[in-house]
């Protein structure tokens, strides 16, 4: 009995969080108005879709950044810092990277912020959502 309630409970968890991830994936490129406000530098995909937006100050990227994949979707969002990457960076499907000048900290854990499927990863996603809706308001 416990291992039925279990496998119920990991299923529903499952459709969540496949839920939550099609919801972020599903922002996609229709109206661009709102980051090109927002961020004085873009770089395109050859079918001049938004592959990074961001902000230069002086000749260095400074700042917030968005980086989004040949569809349009927004997938990576995190800091510069003296041109560099530096910090917490988050991802669309609940994972992040951390950055000190420049480089991967190898020492921190990569991909999901939560092993398995944990109520965590739902709030990176939310996190995400909501930084996004932040700086492209």
């Amino acid at each position: 009995m416990k291992t039925l309630v279990r496998m119920k409970n990991i299923i529903e968890i499952s459709l969540i969080l496949i839920l939550c991830t099609y919801s972020v994936c599903s922002i996609a490129q229709d109206n661009t108005d709102h980051v090109i406000a927002q961020f004085n530098t873009l770089e395109y995909y050859p079918d001049s879709t938004i592959k990074i937006a961001y902000n230069l100050k002086g000749n260095k990227i400074r700042g917030y950044s968005v980086e989004f994949n040949s569809t349009g979707r927004p997938i990576w969002i995190g800091k510069y810092r003296n041109g560099l990457k530096h910090g917490k960076w988050l991802q669309n499907d609940g994972g992040s990277r951390l950055y000190k000048r420049g480089e991967i900290d190898w020492g921190y854990s990569l991909g999901l912020e939560s092993v398995g499927l944990e109520m965590g990863n739902m709030k990176s996603i939310k996190r995400f959502q909501k930084l996004y809706a932040r700086l492209t308001k």
